[in-house]
């Protein structure tokens, strides 16, 4: 009687076991702390799970035990590779494999299987492995060049998703009130403002890079292959071009693009602050279940048979019974991407680096915010419901919800500028602000659209498309440089050159974006964004 029970209790453990096994690996490799009750939750919830399949196959019998073993152990390898991401006929081949492995060692199977993921169980809690933090990179002393104290700062911020002052969409409520809020803001920091400013691209991979090559042509070789989140920029004309005048150069970065590993460049300090996976839970102000919820989410998304399921469950099953009037949820539970809510610390971060380097410093920061989701109210508070973290869904939405989406992002650009403010506030009671230059832009628009940014959309794509996508902020503040607004049409390439190396001649021809034609081909298109020059031009915006 024992053996038996002890024979249907591994029966219904088994699958329980397998998804433990994945999620624990995922939570080590994370490098989030093990003793935390919101990893407990998730864990209990895929126990639940796993026990739940593992009682069906019990009670199914003998095809259906070996059917929800072997999906068990295909679900588990998906978890934990990434090697058939472009190829998910693999899963299905794979599945088949294990369907034929499993149906061979079926009188043994159970007790072979839980072996096998009872040591991988064992061994994952016992590796040791390292982690990311956000932490000081100095360079070596020898290959560091001396401070020049004559040099004042350079404060260059990049802010992910800024649209423009100009991009702003007027029709929506708030939106007026907030350009000249922002307007305001400028004038009152003494800023040179580009309202019409513009980027070629409507990716970061694409538009940052080229930015600081000073580059208006799509150059794939400015990451070492195919971009993933975190690799090298492998050329930076403009820290070259620093490092040349004796600026030492500080960056404090997300770990999307990183700016401190290019070759040939020497950056002093560098702190990367963790954007993406667990790390910015850590320290943030979410609910425990809340974090539950995300940590569930990012374990699940590495699983392409989770994904397709969804898939199929979105554009087929719902459709189907949407058609026949039976009413199914939304399978939109998941929140995946934390990346703005480490943007205050990194603007903190940002601020005492200049306190401490207040002479010879280039300290460079891209910021995570406003870039979706949208988790800011205008106060910086965090949005309390996770189901109200919107994205910006750039396709296939009504024009309700993408108003309601840009409801949600003009809060978190408010709540960008009550950071900034603050940030220039303690920089003017150091006695720095005045004596620095500091250069604020976007690398992109809001990307709030009706059609994806392709060539095959190019008909389809109106002026309000095309400025949501493309225009973004440029304001450079300079103790050489009158303040005030610039209505011209230019991009944040050029206009980078410009403000801090006297580029001269303006660029010929119409303003171009570049579309998507393909996975990496970009096709160039002409710019036209929706007229809002309703900016008066300065009588003096060249130098003092």
């Amino acid at each position: 009687m024992r053996r038996l029970i002890r024979k249907y209790a591994m029966d219904v453990a088994l699958p329980a076991l397998m998804l433990l096994a994945g999620y624990l690996s995922f939570v080590k490799f994370s490098g989030y702390p093990p003793l935390r009750l919101e990893l407990a939750i998730c864990a209990a919830a895929l126990i639940v799970v796993g026990m739940s399949a593992g009682l069906l196959g019990l009670l199914g019998g003998r095809i259906t035990r070996i059917i929800i073993i072997a999906g068990a152990w295909t679900l588990f390898i998906d978890l934990g590779f990434e090697f058939w991401d472009w190829h998910p006929n693999w899963l299905i081949f794979t599945f088949l494999i294990l369907l034929a492995v499993c149906t061979v060692l079926q009188k043994h199977l159970v007790v072979i299987s839980t072996t096998a993921v009872s040591v991988l169980l064992v061994s994952t809690v016992l590796l040791p492995v390292g982690h990311i933090e956000a932490a000081l990179r100095p360079q070596p002393k020898s290959s560091v060049q001396s401070v020049t104290h004559d040099l004042s700062p350079v404060i260059h911020i990049i802010l992910d998703g800024h649209i423009g002052i100009s991009g702003l969409p007027s029709e929506l409520p708030g939106a007026k009130s907030l350009r000249t809020k922002l307007l305001h803001f400028f004038e009152d920091h003494d800023f040179l403002l580009f309202s019409n400013a513009y980027s070629h691209y409507f990716m970061t991979k694409h538009s940052i890079p080229a930015t600081l090559n000073f580059s208006d042509k799509p150059n794939n070789d400015l990451f070492a292959g195919n971009f993933h989140a975190g690799d090298t920029i492998i050329r930076n004309l403009y820290f070259e071009r620093m490092i040349k005048l004796g600026y030492q150069i500080t960056v404090v970065q997300t770990d999307w693009v990183d700016f401190c590993q290019t070759p040939n460049i020497l950056v002093t300090n560098c702190y990367t602050i963790p954007g993406t996976g667990l790390q910015p839970l850590k320290t943030s102000e979410l609910k425990t279940v809340q974090k539950s919820r995300i940590i569930l989410s990012q374990f699940l998304e590495l699983s392409l048979a989770y994904k397709e399921l969804r898939s199929l469950y979105k554009n087929l099953l719902q459709p189907a019974l949407d058609s026949l009037d039976i009413s199914v949820p939304d399978w939109d539970w998941e929140r995946k991407i934390v990346f703005p809510i480490i943007a205050p610390k990194s603007l903190q971060l940002l601020t005492q680096n200049i306190i401490n380097n207040s002479t010879g410093h280039l300290h460079f920061a891209h910021i995570s915010i406003p870039h979706e989701p949208y988790v800011f109210h205008s106060d910086c508070s965090i949005r309390s419901s996770l189901d109200d973290w919107a994205d910006r869904n750039s396709s296939g939405d009504s024009d309700l919800e993408r108003k309601q989406r840009y409801q949600l992002y003009l809060e978190q650009v408010s709540c960008t500028h009550k950071l900034l403010k603050q940030m220039f506030a303690t920089l003017k009671e150091e006695g720095i602000y005045d004596r620095a230059t500091i250069v604020v832009h976007g690398d992109h628009g809001s990307r709030i659209m009706s059609a994806a940014p392709r060539m095959a959309n190019e008909g389809k794509l109106s002026s309000s498309d095309l400025t949501a996508g493309f225009s973004t902020l440029f304001a450079v503040k300079s103790p050489i440089l009158t303040p005030g607004v610039n209505n011209q049409v230019l991009p944040i390439d050029w206009l980078l050159e410009s403000v801090l190396f006297q580029a001269s001649e303006l660029p010929s021809g119409k303003p171009y974006i570049y579309l998507a034609d393909g996975q990496d081909l970009l096709v160039p298109s002409i710019y036209s964004p929706l007229s809002r020059n309703v900016i008066p031009i300065q009588p003096a915006t060249g130098n003092k």
